[in-house]
C-alpha cells in the first residue's frame, strides 16, 4: 500500500522461511539497497522479517508524516492506546536491568546481615524500591521452586536416616523459637507480644539427624504456647487425623514437655521429684537426640541475622522471609557449622495441662524399658 506521495506504509509478508514474531509489521528502509524478494502486480511489496526494534523505529517513522487526525486513528486502530501510553507501559513492563546473581546477591545481604534497604541500594547501586521488590521476588523464588526439593519429613527409606543418639526409632524433633518482630499491621497486635513482652511470631520447627528442617510453620502469635503452635501445624494436624500416614507404626517425632504425648509423639516423664531411674535415663536420651533441633535454630539465626529482629509489619511477608530462611538453611548447611546456642527464656514457661493418653503412656513405658 503506497500514500499520496506513493510511500509504502504498509508491507503484508506472503512467504517467509522464518519464524514470524510480527507478522505485520517490517520496515523498508533495511531493503532500500537490495530487490525485493516479490513485487506483485497489485502493489504488494515482500520482505523479510525486520527485527522488533526496527518495526518500532519504522512505526513511529510513519506516525510522524501522519496529521494529528491520521495519527489519532492509527493509533486507536491498531495499537489502542497513544505513544505515551505504549511509551508508559513498555516502562513498566520491561524487565530489570538485574542479573539474576545480582538478584540473588542483593537476597542474600539482607536476610543474612542487619543493614537497612537504603545501604544496600548505595552498595549495589539500585534503588531504594528496587532493593525491597528484587528481595521479594526472590524469597517467593525461593518458596515455590527450592521449596518442594529442599524442605519435605522424610518417608519411606529416607527414614532410614533417623537421628541416632541412642534414641529408637525417631524420625525427626520438634521446637519452637520466637522471632521478634515489629507491631504487626493485623487485627489483634497485641496476640504478637509474648510474654517477655516484645512482638514476635513463633517458628516451629522439625528437622533430621542432620540438622535440616524437614518441615516449618512460622506466623502464629508470640502469645502462644508452643503446644497450641504445634496443633495447628500441618504435622499436628496429620497426627490427629490420620497419624500412621505420616508416621510409620513404631516410629515417632521427639519434642520437649510442652507438647503432647502421642504414640507418635514422644516427650520426656515430667519430673516430679519421683522419678525412677529408668524414667531418669529415659530423660536423658531423648534430650541428647532433641538437641539437635536446638542446634538448627542457633544456626539459623547465626547465619541470617535478619531473623534477630526482622523489621517487617505484615505477617505473610515475615512468615515468607523466615520460610526462605529456613530454605537456604537446609540448602548451605555444612557439618562442621558452629551452633550457637539460642535461649528464648521459655524452657520456665510451665506446659499447658495435656488430656491423659493411656496408649501413648504405655508404648513410652515400652521404650523406656527398651532403653
Amino acid at each position: 500500500l503506497v500514500d499520496s506521495k506513493e510511500n509504502p506504509v504498509l508491507f503484508l509478508v506472503l512467504f517467509s522461511n522464518e519464524e514470524i514474531s510480527d507478522p505485520f509489521l517490517f520496515t523498508p528502509q533495511l531493503y532500500k539497497n537490495s530487490d525485493p524478494s516479490f513485487l506483485c502486480s497489485s502493489g504488494f511489496w515482500v520482505f523479510k522479517m525486520a527485527s522488533s526494534h526496527v518495526v518500532i523505529t519504522w512505526m513511529w517513522h510513519i506516525l510522524k508524516q501522519m496529521t494529528n487526525r491520521e495519527r489519532l486513528s492509527f493509533e486507536q486502530r491498531n495499537v489502542r492506546m497513544r505513544r505515551d501510553s505504549f511509551m508508559f507501559l513498555c516502562s513498566k513492563l520491561r524487565p530489570s536491568p538485574l542479573t539474576v546473581e545480582q538478584r540473588v546477591a542483593v537476597t542474600l545481604w539482607r536476610l543474612a546481615t542487619n543493614i537497612e534497604y537504603r545501604s544496600i541500594s548505595h552498595l549495589f547501586g539500585i534503588g531504594l524500591s528496587t532493593a525491597c521488590i528484587v528481595t521479594q521476588q526472590v524469597v517467593s523464588a525461593i518458596l515455590q521452586i527450592l521449596k518442594p526439593n529442599l524442605m519435605k519429613v522424610p518417608t519411606g527409606n529416607n527414614l532410614r536416616n533417623v537421628i541416632n543418639a541412642g534414641f529408637p526409632n525417631t524420625v525427626c524433633a520438634v521446637d519452637g523459637c520466637h522471632i521478634p518482630i515489629m507491631r504487626p499491621h493485623c487485627d489483634n497486635p497485641l496476640a504478637y507480644l509474648n510474654r517477655k513482652q516484645f512482638y514476635s511470631v513463633i517458628l516451629t520447627g522439625f528437622c533430621d539427624s542432620q540438622r535440616r528442617f524437614c518441615h516449618i510453620s512460622v506466623g502464629h502469635p508470640g502469645s502462644w504456647h508452643d503446644a497450641r503452635a504445634f496443633r495447628l501445624t500441618k504435622v499436628g494436624r496429620v497426627l490427629e487425623e490420620d497419624p500412621h500416614s505420616l508416621v510409620p507404626q513404631g516410629m515417632h517425632i521427639i519434642g520437649d514437655s510442652a507438647y503432647p504425648l502421642l504414640p507418635q509423639l514422644m516427650r520426656p516423664y515430667r519430673d516430679n521429684g519421683h522419678l525412677t531411674a529408668r524414667q531418669r535415663r529415659f530423660n536423658r536420651k531423648l534430650n541428647a537426640a532433641r538437641v539437635v533441633i536446638e542446634h538448627a535454630f542457633g544456626i539459623l539465626k547465626s547465619k541470617f541475622r535478619r531473623l534477630q529482629f526482622l523489621q517487617m509489619k505484615s505477617i505473610s511477608d515475615i512468615s515468607s522471609a523466615v520460610s526462605a530462611c529456613c530454605i537456604l538453611h537446609n540448602l548451605c548447611l555444612e557439618p562442621g557449622d558452629q551452633v550457637v546456642v539460642i535461649d528464648d527464656g521459655d524452657d520456665d514457661e510451665p506446659p499447658p495441662q495435656q488430656p491423659h493418653n493411656t496408649t501413648a503412656s504405655n508404648y513410652r513405658d515400652i521404650i523406656c524399658d527398651q532403653i
